[in-house]
């Protein structure tokens, strides 16, 4: 059985997970602009991870967290119960598709580290490949279910590959979402950007444009001072 990974104020048991605990969610989490948002919806939460860390940083808010794979709804709802934050927290075995369907509400802040391979070798074991491939989640269709379900002021965050970033962009605009920041990582300065952190409104904008680079070129976690800035609350190694 795996040990749960321990962050400063909670833990998060993964055993059976679809996908594990991994720097990209660790990233949204950290990074996702917050302002006391009431009401959130993390898509695809896997163990609840990005749900924890946005109760961390909003006390106040209540999230709705949602899942195709059922046993790692069970794991989100586990790790949600023996957190010590006091928010309103709920998970739910549910496709976006579904849940926009029964939806009560509309969100302030929506949050998605989504399935995003859409070629090449494919996962063997069935959860982890709806995990990792957006077969069962085309970016449309995200899109679009996303916009429906924002508030007029809410904000949607997503991690995905670099590589799809101008892709996603335009089809965000196509539905009438808008970039309103972009951060571009890189594992090193000497690599390639491998990910994209973005942030979208339902307002044109200049969007805000930076970059992040994780670690040195040097050692093995050596961390830069940007990487142990935005995770430092966070990671009990940092």
């Amino acid at each position: 059985m795996s040990k749960p990974f321990k962050f400063k104020a909670f833990e998060v048991h993964q055993a059976g997970a679809s996908m594990k605990v991994g720097t990209d969610g660790v990233l949204l989490g950290a990074w996702t602009p917050t302002t006391g948002d009431q009401h959130i919806l993390d898509i695809g939460t896997g163990t609840g991870l990005i749900a924890l860390m946005l109760a961390q940083r909003n006390p106040k808010a209540s999230i709705t967290a949602i899942d195709i794979h059922k046993p790692s709804v069970n794991l989100a709802l586990y790790n949600f119960s023996i957190s010590t934050f006091k928010n309103p927290m709920i998970a739910l075995e549910a496709s976006l598709q579904e849940y926009s369907k029964m939806a009560k509400l509309k969100f302030d802040l929506i949050v998605s580290n989504p399935p995003f391979f859409t070629s090449g070798t494919k996962a063997s074991a069935k959860a982890r490949q709806e995990a990792r491939h957006n077969t069962t989640l085309p970016f449309d269709v995200l899109i679009e279910q996303v916009r429906n379900l924002l508030t007029a002021q809410g904000l949607f965050t997503v991690v995905l590959p670099f590589e799809v970033s101008d892709r996603f962009v335009e089809l965000a605009i196509e539905h009438g979402l808008y970039l309103k920041q972009w951060t571009k990582v890189k594992s090193k300065a000497s690599k390639p950007f491998e990910r994209s952190l973005f942030c979208f409104g339902l307002k044109k904008v200049t969007p805000m444009v930076d970059e992040l680079v994780l670690n040195h070129e040097q050692g093995r976690n050596n961390w830069t001072s940007a990487y142990k800035a935005l995770t430092s609350d966070f990671y009990t190694i940092i």
